[in-house]
């Protein structure tokens, strides 16, 4: 008799190729066997030498507590174990382990033992007379065919684990995807999900109040990007305040409200309210949390936003609803900055107006089709021309020449004022160079420069560029500042005064008196001149206006600037601005704004002196 030493001997799997590896994850193949004595013996080495690992039952408690322990690759089960049932052996064995498959190979003597087995839950059978090598070769195959499940098996658990790991990531970033991180605020994309969902629900009209915070591109700069970034930290805290307190949050069927912010300065509030009066108290809250002034990171920071307001209609979507509260913003901004501004049909058009204008524009401009006009500066006493003003004239094929008051601003707005701006220094420029090679004595030039250009990347080098060029004395150059855009105490602009002053060029402040510029401004920015505004020019008759236009003329020589009357248009204009003391004038008494080419005719040389063939000529 063999006993459980001889069986639990173990073999190399060398003796059959055909054995499976094994996964380091998978505990180590064995054999449970249920066989009596007398069935078994002799035989113990003969099941030994294939190669696995055996465990022998003494009964039925046992072979069951094995099971359950050890997990066995595959058991060997007598069908007459221990004069009992093996069948009812192999049927427990299945109830005991559940849904974990061993493999049974049954030991029958005839067909009626293997009918009961296989219905009993066996997976083979060998049946009397027991050929032992046969034997052995089944279990080999039943334990390669259970590890290979149990490897797919164990496949399937990783592969569903990494499909749900996968979709846990996939949540992460979606949630995260849909946060800003600066802010915490939802971003569009998750505000266009909420947008869209509220417009599906009938609690109230939805509304977007889009802000941009005014001139923050600068504060960013001058103040840094980390104080940048708390500010708008800041503001989004502001925004959440404004929308927890307002008033329509507590009002009957206030619906789903939200703060998200779309980018950069730019934040949006979505209320499910309906009438004007309660989203314009909203919009008045806010601009006064924002007005407030902030200490960010040590520093006392003013801040102002341009808000527009759209109300979805029947067929707005998300996307619709933020392009309308968009373009009521972008008119906010145009208006000045700080302002309200409620979407409508007639502004949109207005907008797309402007788009058109802005196209045509843009179209002009790289074909080479804009022009610049002349006007002459001339000594209010004597009328010796002094120079010229290089004014942009625009011809557009469909509706003739434009205004500059409209396509300006348009230009300015759609940034391409620095390009249209470069190109006037370049030609006013050159065309001086060509008028003193041609023998006229030398006069200035002078160009109007928006506050863009100033603000956006560096004007003062391509002046210093062009004059280089053009072989020009730096004081033929005169550069007219917008008293309400350009002279202004702000960083980057002062800088670029500072540079433009060291070059040797002329500054002077165009339409003084329609401003904001204090006299510490004027003074601390080493300006040359000033010229009076028009306005003030022909407002000669009334109570208060010949008293004004005096004491601008009065304050600027004491401050000993030179000063330009423009807009002079009759001979009792140009008495009295003779009379308050002004330097220099310019306007229609003495001739429009003409091309290069016309006026060059009109110069009369008489000795060191220009004057003009033509005093008088007609407005244009």
């Amino acid at each position: 008799m063999t006993d459980q030493a001889d069986l639990a001997r173990t073999g190399s799997c060398e003796t059959d190729p055909g054995v499976a590896l094994v996964s380091e994850d998978l505990p180590p193949p064995s054999i449970l066997v249920c066989v009596d004595d007398r069935v078994l013996a002799g035989n113990a080495h003969q099941l030994a030498e294939c190669g696995l690992p055996m465990n022998r039952a003494r009964g039925w408690g046992e072979a069951l507590a094995l099971a359950r322990e050890l997990r066995p690759s595959a058991v060997l089960l007598d069908s007459g174990f221990l004069a009992g049932s093996g069948p009812q052996l192999c049927a427990a064995l299945r109830r005991a382990w559940g849904s974990f498959e061993t493999p049974v190979l049954a030991l029958c003597r005839g067909p009626r033992e293997v009918r009961m087995a296989l219905a009993a839950g066996a997976s083979d059978v060998v049946e009397k007379p027991f050929d032992w090598d046969l034997v052995g070769r089944r279990l080999r195959t039943l334990v390669n065919a259970s590890r290979a499940r149990s490897e797919l098996d164990r496949n399937r658990r990783h592969l569903a684990q990494a499909h749900e790991a996968v979709a846990e990531a996939r949540r992460h970033y979606e949630q995260g995807s849909l946060i800003d991180p600066l802010t915490r605020l939802p971003n569009w994309t998750q505000l266009q999900r909420i947008v869209e969902r509220a417009l599906q629900v009938d609690s109230g009209p939805v509304a977007l109040l889009t802000l941009d915070l005014d001139r923050f591109t600068e504060l960013n700069e001058a103040l840094g990007r980390k104080t940048g970034d708390e500010l708008l930290r800041r503001t989004a805290e502001h925004l959440v305040g404004c929308l927890r307190t307002w008033p329509g949050a507590r009002g009957a069927g206030s619906g789903v409200m939200t703060v998200a912010r779309l980018g950069g300065d730019e934040f949006t509030l979505m209320v499910q309210h309906s009438d004007t009066e309660s989203l314009s108290s909203l919009a008045s809250a806010v601009r006064e949390a924002l007005r407030a002034s902030l200490t960010v990171n040590d520093t006392l920071v003013h801040l102002s936003a341009s808000i527009g307001i759209a109300v979805a209609s029947a067929c707005d979507g998300p996307e619709a609803l933020l392009q309308h509260a968009e373009t009521a913003m972008y008119e906010a901004k145009r208006r000045g900055g700080g302002q309200v501004c409620f979407y409508s049909e007639a502004l949109s058009i207005a907008t797309q107006t402007r788009l058109n204008l802005d196209r045509r524009l843009r179209e002009s401009f790289e074909g080479g089709s804009l022009q610049l006009h002349y006007q002459p500066l001339l000594t209010a006493a004597s009328r010796r021309v002094l120079g010229v003003e290089a004014l942009l004239r625009w011809q557009d094929p469909e509706r003739g020449w434009i205004p500059p008051s409209e396509f300006i601003p348009v230009a300015e707005g759609t940034g391409l004022m620095g390009a249209i701006g470069v190109w006037v220094l370049e030609t006013a420029c050159r065309q001086l160079r060509a008028w003193l090679d041609d023998g006229v004595p030398p006069i200035r030039v002078a160009i109007n420069v928006s506050r863009c250009q100033l603000e956006e990347g560096d004007f003062a080098s391509e002046v210093g560029r062009v004059l280089h060029e053009t072989c020009l004395n730096p004081d033929l150059l005169e550069l007219e500042l917008s008293e309400r855009g350009a002279l202004r105490r702000d960083p980057a602009i002062l800088a670029q005064l500072r540079k433009l002053k060291a070059l040797g060029v002329r500054l002077v402040v165009d339409d003084f008196g329609t401003g904001e510029a204090a006299i510490g401004t004027l003074r601390g920015q080493a300006l040359n001149g000033l010229k009076i505004d028009g306005s003030f020019v022909r407002d000669t008759q009334g109570e208060d206006g010949p008293a004004l236009t005096a004491a601008m003329v009065a304050m600027a020589r004491q401050l000993r600037l030179h000063v330009v009357a423009e807009g002079v248009e009759t001979e009792g204009e140009l008495a009295k601005m003779r009379e308050y003391g002004c330097d220099a004038v310019q306007g229609f008494l003495f001739s429009r704004a003409v091309p290069a080419d016309e006026l060059r005719q009109r110069f009369t040389l008489m000795g060191d002196q220009l004057s003009l063939c033509e005093l008088m000529v007609a407005p244009s």
